[in-house]
């Protein structure tokens, strides 16, 4: 499920990460200029890191929420063709060969090895089978 792929926890760092990226600096200049002590500029920056976490949390707990709930998926249909994706097809005809080959020499009690190593040279030579897909081209239905 979706769900499982989201994490909470990393969600709500990466977004105080990114706040704290971008208000810290002006809040430490803001500090600077007023002439406010060092050490209460650090527990007003403290203090406001610790509020930036709580919103962080808030807005992916909110976030996840509200994707979860309005984008479940009951069912989806994917479809692929050769026509569509020629190099994934091509990849998988070869494996096909390459295991029905195994599986025609396994269940050949009398076969010899050298049909296993000719049948799986055949196999092995076909250019799709050494250059894998990285993805799958088609469409969701």
């Amino acid at each position: 499920m979706i769900a499982m792929a989201l994490n909470r926890d990393r969600l709500a760092l990466a977004i105080c990460d990114a706040l704290v990226a971008q208000l810290k600096p002006s809040l430490e200049d803001t500090l600077k200029r007023s002439k406010v002590e060092p050490e209460t500029a650090k527990n007003i920056i403290e203090q406001s890191v610790v509020s930036w976490q709580k919103v962080s949390r808030a807005i992916a707990d909110g976030l996840l929420d509200q994707f979860l709930s309005e984008n479940t998926a009951e069912r989806a249909q994917t479809y692929s063709s050769s026509e569509q994706d020629e190099t994934f097809w091509g990849w998988l005809n070869a494996l096909t060969s390459l295991a029905s080959a195994l599986q025609d020499w396994a269940t050949d009690a009398g076969a010899d090895i050298t049909v296993l190593r000719d049948n799986v040279a055949g196999a092995l030579g076909k250019e799709a089978l050494s250059h894998p897909p990285s993805s799958l081209t088609g469409e969701l239905r």
